[in-house]
């Protein structure tokens, strides 16, 4: 069972396992076992796989995130594939370069 604490869920959303602290969850998005969504702003139908880290990030509709990816932890590593805003937000662009079974920017 997931756990969301002081965040916006849209209806249709699904958070099976996973914890959601402090974010807003757009409609048709899944989070999966083990995965911390934290921070976030998640936009309709996205995908987080399991066991994935999320943090302070704006995830853009549809995007599926690979299981086992950390992203916000650490912004020396973030900053080399995404823009970070002056206030330390990761935003993830449309079709984001992700690998598909966790990789390098797995933890």
């Amino acid at each position: 069972m997931g756990v969301v604490e002081q965040s916006l869920v849209a209806a249709g959303a699904t958070v099976s396992g996973g914890h959601v602290r402090r974010s807003i969850i757009g409609p048709r998005a899944e989070i999966h076992n083990g995965s911390e969504v934290e921070e976030c702003v998640l936009m309709g139908g996205v995908h987080v796989g399991k066991n994935v880290r999320l943090r302070r990030c704006i995830v853009p509709e549809s995007t599926h995130i690979p299981d086992g990816t950390d992203l916000g932890h650490d912004p020396e590593q973030d900053r080399r594939t995404f823009k970070i805003t002056p206030g330390g937000v990761l935003v993830i662009p449309e079709h984001p370069p992700l690998p598909q079974n966790g990789g390098q920017r797995s933890r």
